[in-house]
């Protein structure tokens, strides 16, 4: 057997060479000059929730709060490795492509769908049922970022939106369910624009989005006529993709009838579909005042001046209401034949001020609302179930009671406003009220004071209050009615006494 002996003088010469080297950096701990980075896989199943589970802005979704991958933001960023990761070779699969122009892509069981539109402009974006299912879409651009999104802004659990896209650029559509699986129809088409005073417009199919934009602020009218059979809907969105008003069969004969407020100068979004996905065609029309519309109904007979008064309503409708007062203003319904009334009343902004379906009896609506003078108030008058109907609608202002005081015959729920004229301890009663149990409440400008229903014996109200000369108070008696609700009817007389 051969020995290899290698003299010890090379050993020492190699050791020394290998100190060197790491000592200079070309040789370092844990270095392996052969790493490839490794690629990350993709998947056709995206998560509608990205994007927005880990951070409050919905940039990142690893805990990063910065953004920045984790590093401190106060030093500078490393430079690059000598072998930079490489490029991937191909974009995340997607299950299909929306043609530029837009169109219909069958969608079965969910899936990303890229689409280029050959235009900058306004697009719907909405799905048509095949059978009983809950689609959504949501749509990002081309950094991944959500852009738009939609669950059931059209009839029948179908999504609908209309979002601005820039031509050219590349978007992805998730087209998917929110419970379950099933199938239906991506329809993507640009936004078509109805003119600023309204006007008719034929829809064949009901597959198409319109951008509206008043030209004044009055109750706008949205009807369809001539549907052949068909059952076309109407739903009107506002400038924050929240439903305004929508109807479906109002107008008779299967046709959708809304009457609305709308401002001028605001952009809304109008879904004029098919109910449950059929076909057909239909023509809708936009016309703004009181008349015309709903199959030949007028919507609304008369006007509400600041001072309140009584209209006819027919089918559901908005109607602005400007109280030429501040006070406590009775808002009811009545002479509803069979029908069943909704109230609802708006501020200007859109905030819910006050609701009532049968608070008066008889299937009848009323509301006791604290309004501001000069301010303008939205009443909302429907039937419950969207169904047909009609109504009168009347509005009883605030009356005004004499500085010194004094009696007054009340009929019904009354608001009184009191401004004395002297400082002082000051009565409220009741009294000849018969069989009815009327209350009694008293407000400053900020807040209710004083509360009584049967302090005076025989179901009569008194209060006693201490109040300032010059402060404008509000008073409203109510009657309570058979069933313990303070929304009865009833008559009495308020006497205000200086003590």
């Amino acid at each position: 057997m051969m020995k290899i002996l290698i003299p010890v003088g090379v050993v020492v010469l190699a050791a020394i060479v290998v100190v060197v080297l790491w000592l200079t950096g070309v040789l370092s701990p844990g270095q392996n000059n052969n790493y490839t980075p490794s690629s990350g896989g993709s998947s056709t199943t995206r998560d509608p929730d990205r994007n927005n589970e880990d951070d409050e802005n919905g940039e990142n979704d690893n805990g990063d709060e910065n953004g920045d991958g984790g590093r401190d933001p106060s030093r500078p960023p490393t430079a690059p490795p000598d072998n930079p990761t490489p490029t991937p070779t191909s974009s995340p699969a997607v299950d299909g492509t929306v043609p530029g122009g837009g169109g219909n892509v069958p969608v079965n069981g969910g899936g990303d769908f890229s689409f280029t539109p050959d235009r900058s402009g306004m697009w719907t974006i909405r799905t048509i049922l095949d059978y009983d299912s809950d689609p959504y879409v949501w749509i990002y651009d081309s950094r991944d970022n959500l852009i738009a999104e939609n669950d059931d802004g059209a009839m029948d659990d179908n999504s609908f939106l209309i979002v601005q896209l820039d031509g050219g650029s590349t978007y992805t559509i998730n087209a998917g369910f929110y419970d379950g699986g099933g199938s239906y129809t991506l329809h993507v088409s640009p936004a078509e624009t109805i003119p600023p005073g309204g006007g008719d417009i034929r829809i064949n199919g009901g597959l198409t989005g319109y951008l509206f934009t008043p030209s004044q602020s009055a109750i706008w009218e949205f009807s369809t006529s001539n549907n052949g059979g068909c059952d076309p809907y109407v739903v009107i969105f506002d400038s924050y993709g929240d439903v305004v008003d929508y109807d479906d069969d109002s107008g008779g004969d299967l046709n959708a009838y809304c009457a609305t407020y709308l401002e001028a100068g605001t952009t809304y979004s109008v879904n004029a579909g098919i109910f449950l996905g059929e076909t057909g065609s239909y023509t809708l029309t936009v016309t703004s005042g009181g008349t015309g519309g709903g199959g030949g109904q007028t919507p609304v007979a008369g006007s509400l001046s600041g001072s309140g008064g009584s209209v006819q309503v027919n089918g559901s409708v908005d109607i602005p209401f400007t109280p030429s007062r501040s006070g406590i203003y009775i808002v009811y319904t009545s002479d509803n034949g069979i029908s069943d009334p909704v109230l609802a009343m708006y501020y200007s902004d859109g905030g819910l001020l006050a609701e009532d379906d049968d608070g008066w009896g008889d299937l009848n609506s009323l509301m006791f609302v604290y309004l501001d003078g000069g301010d303008t108030y939205i009443i909302e008058a429907g039937f419950y179930g969207g169904l047909a109907g009609s109504c009168t609608l009347t509005v009883r202002p605030p009356a005004e009671f004499y500085a010194g005081g004094g009696t007054s015959q009340v009929n019904g729920p009354t608001g009184y406003v009191f401004t004395p004229a002297q400082s002082g301890t000051y009565e409220f009663r009741t009294s000849n009220n018969g069989s009815y149990d009327p209350y009694l409440q008293v407000y400053d400008p900020y807040d209710l004071i004083a509360d009584d229903d049967d302090s005076a014996g025989n179901f009569n109200a008194v209060l006693t209050v201490n109040l300032t000369a010059g402060v404008e108070y509000d008073i409203f008696v109510g009657f309570w009615d058979s069933y313990g609700q303070r929304t009865g009817t009833g008559s009495c007389s308020l006497t205000i006494t200086r003590r």
